[in-house]
């Protein structure tokens, strides 16, 4: 959430009125009485994106798809948006943890409209919304859709469906919808300026510190603290094998174990000899489609080549923690192997 953006405010760091350091937000520093509360900032914020909120991209931006697939992401859109409420109306706000599947779907069915499986599938793949696209909401919407305009429409989903539908996708629309996690998360992480580091009482930056860490993330960060410290040295010889170190971790992690140098390298030519790789870290899906004149187009499949990255990306980080829990000190990675771990953490 862009909170500068907001009524022209900003974010800092600074002294509450109990000389407590915190993160604050102000609107101009010279005057007084310009703070806002997070809180309160979040929950107008928040508010105010209700009003455009979709479930489908129109598509108009997007080339190639045909005006069914928009009629469709239309209709569905239109069905939430009479969800939504209208105070000048007098009418409630539906979109909340009392909407059921029986509730969704008559609005949906009350369309009347009748459309293929495979345009279902289209749908949910070209243009639905990505704080939505998990594994298990996109099979809970594609059944919703299924019985409300495509094959299953002449019949009703048993109990354990709708169950499954609201589990997997409503639930997690109402979620999105009321931005719950963000207007609980949100305030506390402007209150805490959560970022690697931060001022701490006596106005030294430190690494952050997360309340309610586990153990292991609680030991990264103080050997991450350790590593500043080193680094701070006017020693350049130390500081240079830190850097080694560290792009020998880089270098694990994106080109594997059998890339990394052992022995003593300058660091910046190898960082200038990496950037002129042209090799993709993963593979990018190309599909292909047909429009109704017979000719052919070919396009990314971006919901598969996400899943190439993310898988790409767990393996890589996997080999990465595995291999420097292992490392022999002849390696040259960092002897902490706390340091390493925070470091694969952040570049996963």
């Amino acid at each position: 959430m862009k909170i500068s953006k907001v009524d022209h405010v900003k974010t800092a760091v600074g002294k509450t009125q109990k000389q407590e350091i915190s993160g604050i937000i102000y609107i101009d520093p010279n005057r007084k009485n310009t703070g806002r509360d997070p809180e309160e900032l979040v929950k107008r914020r928040t508010s105010a994106t209700k009003i455009l909120y979709n479930v489908f991209d129109s598509g108009e931006k997007k080339e190639g798809l045909s005006q069914e697939l928009k009629g469709l992401s239309k209709a569905f859109n239109d069905s939430v948006r009479n969800l939504k409420g209208n105070r000048n109306r007098g009418k409630e706000e539906e979109i909340n943890q009392q909407l059921t599947t029986d509730k969704l779907l008559g609005k949906l069915k009350g369309q009347r409209r009748r459309v293929s499986d495979a345009l279902i599938n289209e749908a949910i793949s070209e243009l639905l919304k990505s704080t939505l696209r998990t594994h298990e909401s996109k099979n809970s919407l594609r059944l919703l859709l299924q019985y409300a305009y495509g094959s299953k429409a002449d019949s009703e989903p048993s109990q354990e469906e709708k169950a499954l539908i609201y589990d997997g996708f409503i639930k997690r629309m109402v979620e999105d919808y009321n931005k719950s996690t963000v207007k609980r998360n949100t305030p506390k992480a402007l209150n805490n300026q959560n970022m690697v580091v931060q001022p701490d009482k006596d106005h030294i930056f430190v690494p952050a510190n997360i309340n309610g860490a586990s153990e292991r993330k609680k030991s990264e960060k103080e050997a991450f603290r350790c590593f500043l410290k080193e680094y701070a040295t006017l020693d350049e010889g130390k500081r240079k094998l830190l850097r080694l170190s560290l792009r020998r971790i880089v270098d694990l992690y994106f080109y594997g174990s059998e890339a990394v140098i052992k022995e003593e390298f300058n660091e910046w030519d190898d960082h200038e000899k990496r950037r002129a790789v042209t090799t993709l870290y993963a593979d990018v899906v190309k599909k292909v489609k047909t429009d109704r004149n017979g000719n052919t187009r070919e396009s990314v499949d971006a919901e598969s080549t996400r899943d190439n990255f993310r898988s790409k990306n767990i393996e890589c980080y996997r080999n990465s923690i595995k291999t420097v829990e292992s490392a022999a000190k002849e390696d040259g990675f960092f002897e902490d192997v706390a340091i390493s771990r925070f470091f694969i953490h952040h570049i996963e």
